[in-house]
């Protein structure tokens, strides 16, 4: 019983050793298994996590992260082939197990296997069975302390790392779910279009419509938010029309533009050049291919279509002109009626107004249908063009049709049916030229003029339309003084044609017609009038009016009177050369001084010898039409002519030596134009003044100026030294000085005997003027003026420069009171010749009051009407001997006033006559008023003359004074240079206020000048003038006793210095010249028309006008600089605007002044004298 009982446990107990066995070897599978899943989930998911972040930080293509799914795929493969699938297929059998137990057991060592197996078997023999039980029964026995063989260390290190990884991971895909989502997107499904948020987002704003392939296409993107550098590059080809690539693909990079602020992202551009793709291809159209890449992104293939411009390949102007204009041949240069031209800018003759007219623009290419659409450019141009209107005959041409009214510029814009437009602007600058009405010019005589009854001209006219002239004519009125009303106008006759010329062609007609006065049988007094007038072609068909002259005026009178006009034409020619003369002596000095640095003034002076040799010339051409036989005027005219006409090419040669820097040809040339004057001039003097005397005291007085400048330089240079240490060239300079002053002291005693000689000659007719040359010439000699210049030719010969320099200055001293002595003596002639006048004024104007009551009588059959007249005729007779004595200007209203005296007597004979004739004694009492009234316009002429010279005289002395002033201001100005904006040193302090000292001198003497100038005051503008002189240089001098001269005291200077410039500029213009054988000026006969405007001022309107221009400028300047300063003074401001309100003042007096109606000449003539009835 207890061996069957042992049996029975010892069975169960192996039993029992079995299916523990058989757990152990489950949970050893079961922990295989969760290690070999730990570690390759471990595995993968770490490797998907790294792929994840190498694609968010390098943003792989998609092939990349494809290779990389490959890789992860792999990996899943080796994992489980390597660990999975081995754990899954583990089989543990007990005895294994138990082998385990008893390697790790040594006690257990061959007991547990061997009861596991044999738990199995069943031993038929007894001892076998006996052994079974007891292997089986110690098996028991050493399973009962039997140690686990299971260990699960590795497995839960498989498990912590797995679960590190997965709270890893979790972290960044709690915080980022969107990236993360995105991330595994990428890496496990690399063919889906899961993309990452880009920091260099691309935004292509790169047209996409046609573009001109001979123009850089702009690609422009916008990338975004990042401002960082996305090295953005373009990748780009040319596609032909059948999108094959006709050029490589190009990588370039865009370029970066500056970042604007408050804006998201950054902007990039690149230029893509396919101008030499057009150049090299025959294509039409093309199309680019381009891709974008940044750091993180990239843009699909984009296309964008090319194609060449239309390009205009002519542009044709059809004009259809007015019917009245089909044949004519226009005079200005008018559109062709059809014009072809090839340029875009394309600028026409000019189209006549109201012609229809038709632009045709041809192109390469068929161009964008017109439509109904408006256009901009066609809308600008209604108000220019009647009726406009646009076709398109052909895909190539367009056609724009108008009528031409203004001028217009027409900018069309064309497009080709892809949109592109023409390249090159076109432009139609369409003139317009509107028929104007002809001109009409009587070109011959070219003046109204005075002409004898013999005279022989020819009738000249100018006709001239810019289309067609059809009709001209001259006509001719003569209008004849009535004998019975001498003071009324001549009346007109029938006007006569002489010519009449119809059907004309051409668009010019410039007839000459001659006329023979003598056929008229005028009678002195009569006039001619000629005008001409012409019909063009639009007047002609649409009968408006002709086009009329200007009436040319020819006065008749007789030979002498004629003959006095011309004379007394030659005084402002000879006044005018007189001035050159002097204006030639100053550029003369300048250019020996070496200081005339231009040529203008040289060249100016040769046009006004030019001018005064063509009024010559006119008085010549007046005196051979009308056949005055006067061989001493003609040859007088012919040597003038010829004289001035050598002084104009010598002035002319001189300019050309200052132009080139030769001195000394400059210099000889010059001499050589006063040399011709001084002939004109002898000849054209009568021994009337002793102008031509002053000019060799002046003449001489300038030769010893430059040679005292001469010496001197040449004291410097050998001072101390004796003849035998002179150089060569310094002998040689010292020589011809010598010589010089030889010559000066022989020209001096010929100088005092020709004062002597004039006064001789001015004895009887000038005694004032006489009178003064002979005190001249009494004080050169007095002051033995020749010794003086003989003693400089001594001390030069001994070299003793020195003194000789002494001597010349003495003998200038001496010359100077001589031109002194003359001056005073010309003025003072002045004023008495004036004195003179302004009686004879008066009694003459008392004989013309008593002559027109005596005529006023003759009629009335009033006794003793011959006692009256013979008290008039004595009257008469005392102011002609009051005339006569007074000056030799004088003689000609005596001359007058003899006339009238004849008139009288011949009239008292006709009234004694048995029976009395009244009538004769009527008309020479008119001839007698008539008379009358030209000497007392005569006298009233001289006394204007004397004004214009005293006037004359007083501005060419403030021109000088203002000179003076001028040359210190300059001075000042350069001396105060170098001290502006310094800060001064004591010395430098010192010299400052010398120069202060002397600006407050000028300023006081320019404050005398203008109080204790009669007449200056008067005139506001030079007021004003002043004015701002005495400012500016009160500030001139206050910054100057600074210790700093401010920077204003350059402004203030450069003030004074224009406005003085300008004062000198004003008063040295000349008066204009009068011309009183023109437009019957000084005609015989009348009174008042020789001071009609009455006295003129110092400073005429005209010259105070220019004046204020350049105060205008100083004006303009100040605004300027206040404008430009960053603080302006302000009181510097309220002075310019009341400069400014001054200026608005005077400039509006002055132009009210020069636009005043002149009051109307009395008419100057009564009756036309006749000759005294024998």
């Amino acid at each position: 019983m207890s061996t069957i009982e042992t049996k029975h446990g010892t069975i169960e107990g192996v039993q029992r050793l079995s299916g523990v066995l058989r757990s152990i070897g489950k949970r050893a599978r079961a922990l295989l298994l969760l290690r070999a899943f730990s570690i390759s989930a471990a595995a993968i998911l770490g490797s998907v996590a790294a792929l994840i972040l190498l694609d968010y930080l390098l943003r792989f293509p998609r092939p990349i992260r494809a290779i990389a799914l490959i890789g992860v795929g792999f990996l899943v493969w080796r994992f489980f082939g390597r660990l999975v699938l081995p754990a899954l297929r583990a089989r543990f059998s007990p005895v294994d197990l138990a082998l385990r137990i008893e390697h790790r057991d040594p006690s257990a060592r061959g007991v547990l296997a061997s009861a596991v197996e044999l738990e199995t078997l069943q031993p038929s023999d007894p001892i076998g069975a006996a052994l079974r039980a007891a292997t089986l029964e110690r098996a028991v026995v050493r399973n009962a302390s039997a140690t686990p063989i299971l260990k699960i260390d590795q497995t839960l290190k498989a498990i912590t790392l797995l679960i590190l990884l997965v709270i890893l991971l979790a972290v960044p895909a709690t915080n980022a779910p969107i990236l993360t989502r995105i991330g595994v997107a990428r890496t496990l499904t690399p063919w889906s279009n899961a993309s990452w948020p880009k920091r260099f987002e691309i935004n292509d704003r790169t047209p996409t419509a046609a573009h001109a392939i001979d123009e850089a296409l702009p690609v422009r993107i916008r990338v975004a938010p990042s401002i960082a550098d996305a090295r953005a590059t373009i990748t780009w080809r040319v596609l032909d029309a059948d999108a094959d690539p006709i050029t490589p693909p190009t990588r370039s990079m865009l370029a970066a533009q500056p970042i604007v602020e408050h804006t998201e992202g950054r902007i990039y551009e690149h230029l893509l050049d396919t101008r030499a793709i057009a150049d090299r291809n025959d294509g039409e159209s093309f199309i680019l291919e381009y891709r974008i890449r940044t750091k993180d992104d990239e843009t699909p293939m984009r296309r964008v279509p090319l194609a060449r411009p239309p390009v205009l390949n002519a542009t044709t102007i059809l004009v259809d002109r007015p019917g009245y204009a089909v044949s004519a041949e226009p005079e200005v240069a008018l559109a062709k009626s059809e014009s072809v031209f090839v340029t875009e800018q394309l600028l026409t003759d000019p189209i006549l107004a109201g012609s229809r007219t038709t632009v045709r623009w041809s192109f390469s290419k068929p161009i964008e249908p017109i439509g109904d659409r408006t256009l901009a450019w066609l809308d600008r141009l209604s108000d220019r063009l009647v009726a406009p209107a646009l076709a398109q005959p052909t895909p190539e041409t367009i056609e724009l049709s108008f009528v031409a009214r203004q001028p217009a510029m027409i900018n069309p814009i064309f497009r080709d049916r892809l949109g592109i437009a023409v390249r090159a602007p076109i432009e139609v600058d369409l003139g317009v030229h509107s028929d104007a009405p002809p001109s009409v010019a009587i070109i011959e005589p070219d003046r109204d003029m005075m002409i004898t009854t013999h005279a022989e001209l020819e009738i000249g006219a100018e006709f001239s339309d810019d289309v067609g002239l059809a009709r001209a004519r001259i006509v001719l009125v003569h209008a004849v003084r009535s004998k019975d009303s001498p003071g009324a106008m001549p009346e007109p006759t029938d006007p006569v044609a002489l010519l009449d010329a119809a059907g004309l062609t051409g668009t010019r007609f410039s007839p000459a017609v001659p006329l023979r006065v003598s056929q008229l049988n005028p009678s002195p007094g009569d006039e001619l009038w000629i005008n001409a007038s012409a019909l063009d072609l639009l007047g002609a068909s649409t009968g408006q009016p002709p086009s009329t002259s200007e009436t040319r005026t020819l006065r008749i009178v007789d030979d002498q009177t004629l003959i006095e006009q011309l004379q007394r034409a030659m005084t402002p020619v000879r006044e005018s050369l007189q001035r050159l003369d002097e204006q030639q002596a100053a550029l003369q000095d300048q250019q020996h001084r070496g200081v005339l640095d231009s040529s203008r003034p040289q060249r100016s002076l040769a046009e006004q010898l030019g001018a005064q040799q063509r009024l010559i010339n006119r008085i010549e051409d007046t005196a051979s039409l009308n056949t005055i036989d006067d061989p001493s005027l003609r040859s007088l005219l012919r040597d003038a002519n010829s004289i001035l006409e050598q002084a104009t090419d010598a002035a002319e040669r001189a300019a050309d030596a200052i132009d080139q820097s030769r001195t000394q040809t400059a210099e000889r040339e010059q001499q050589a134009v006063r040399d011709r004057l001084g002939e004109l001039l002898v000849m054209l003097d009568r021994g009337q003044d002793a102008w031509l005397a002053r000019r060799s005291v002046q003449q001489l007085r300038d030769e010893l100026e430059r040679l005292n400048s001469e010496t001197n330089t040449l004291n410097s240079a050998t001072a101390g030294k004796s003849l035998a240490q002179l150089t060569p060239d310094e002998r040689t300079t010292l020589e011809r000085i010598l010589d010089r002053q030889r010559s000066a002291a022989e020209s001096a005693q010929s100088m005092l005997d020709e004062l002597d000689e004039r006064a001789e000659q001015l004895q009887d007719s000038d005694p004032t003027q006489a009178e003064a040359l002979r005190r001249a010439a009494s004080q050169g000699r007095g002051a033995q003026l020749g010794q003086t210049l003989d003693q400089a030719s001594d001390e030069l010969s001994q070299n003793q420069t020195g003194a000789a320099s002494q001597s010349q200055q003495a003998a200038m001293n001496e010359l100077d009171q001589m031109l002194d002595e003359i001056d005073n003596a010309a003025k003072n002639r002045d004023s008495a010749l004036r004195r003179q006048l302004a009686s004879i004024i008066n009694q003459l104007k008392a004989l013309i009051t008593e002559q027109r009551q005596q005529l006023a009588r003759v009629n009335t059959g009033e006794e003793m009407l011959d006692d009256d007249l013979i008290a008039l005729v004595r009257n008469t007779l005392a102011v002609r001997d009051t005339a006569t004595g007074a000056f030799p200007e004088t003689r000609s209203i005596a001359d007058a006033l003899t006339r009238a005296a004849d008139q009288q007597s011949l009239a008292i004979t006709a009234l004694r006559a048995s029976p009395s004739d009244a009538v004769g004694a009527e008309q020479h009492e008119r001839n007698a008023l008539t008379n009358l009234e030209q000497a007392l316009a005569d006298a009233e002429r001289l006394e204007q003359q004397a004004e214009d010279r005293e006037a004359r005289r007083l501005r060419e002395e403030l021109r000088g004074k203002y000179s003076e002033s001028l040359a210190t201001q300059v001075l000042i100005r350069d001396q105060s240079a170098p001290l502006i904006a310094e800060a001064l040193s004591r010395k430098q302090r010192s010299e400052a206020r010398s120069l202060g000292t002397a600006q407050l001198e000028l300023r006081a003497s320019l404050e005398s000048l203008i109080t204790e100038t009669e007449g200056l005051g008067d005139a506001a503008v030079f007021a004003l003038t002043h004015t701002q002189l005495d400012r500016a240089m009160e500030r001139a001098a206050r910054a100057l006793n600074e210790r700093t001269p401010p920077g204003t005291l350059a402004g203030d200077h450069e003030t004074c210095v224009m406005l003085l410039s300008a004062l000198v500029e004003v008063l040295g213009d000349p008066p204009p010249q009068k011309q009183d054988f023109e437009d019957g000026a000084g005609d015989s006969g009348g009174s008042g028309s020789g001071s009609s405007g009455g006295e003129q001022p110092l400073v005429p309107p005209i010259a105070q006008l220019r004046l204020l221009r350049t105060i205008q400028q100083l004006a303009a300047m100040q605004t300027r600089s206040l404008s430009e300063s960053a603080e302006p003074d302000p009181q510097a401001v309220r002075a310019l605007i009341e400069l400014q309100q001054e200026i608005a003042v005077q400039g509006q007096e002055l132009v009210n002044a020069l636009n005043q109606p002149q009051p109307e000449p009395q008419p100057l003539e009564v009756a036309p004298p006749e000759e005294p009835n024998e």
